[in-house]
Parts: C-alpha cells; structure tokens; sequence
C-alpha cells in the first residue's frame, strides 16, 4: 500500500493559521476528491514527487564547515534496488 501526499504553500492571509497549542502535534484538514483535482494540479503533483524521488540519485558529496554530507552510493542503491526486482 503506497501513501501519497501533496503539500501546499500559502502567504496569502486568508490561510494564515494561528500556532498549535502546546502539546498539540498536528492540525486536521480538508481533502479536496481526486475528481475536483485539476490536470495542472495533478501534473505539478507528479513533477514534485519525481523531482523528491530523483534528487537523492543527483546529490553528489559536499564538504562544509560542519562535516561532510556523502552522496548515496550509486553501485549499491543500483545493486539493492535489482535485487528487490524497482529496477531491471
């Protein structure tokens, strides 16, 4: 079972939300049916998740005065992922 999720940015002032109490942890929300999505929508939707998912494999090691950040190794990631039959 896959989840999917879409996250939205907003300045306008009409959404702006008050802070959540203190020990509250997550605000509830309104799901718009996939029939009411428009195709643009839908399309930035995929575009995002894509770009989410491919930037992993794009990253290349930096180096920064607090450390080092390495890249996924890509022989391995490649070599997992044939093994669980994502990739032929």
């Amino acid at each position: 079972m896959g989840l999917d999720f879409a996250l939205g940015f907003s300045t306008a002032p009409s959404v702006l939300r008050a802070p959540l109490a203190d020990a509250q942890l997550t605000r509830t929300g309104e799901t718009v049916v996939g029939e009411a999505i428009s195709p643009r929508f839908e399309a930035v939707v995929e575009a995002t998740e894509e770009a989410i998912v491919n930037s992993p494999f794009r990253a290349e090691t930096v180096h920064g005065f607090r450390g080092t950040l390495v890249a996924l190794p890509m022989d391995s990631v490649v070599t997992i992922l044939r093994e669980h039959r994502v990739v032929p």
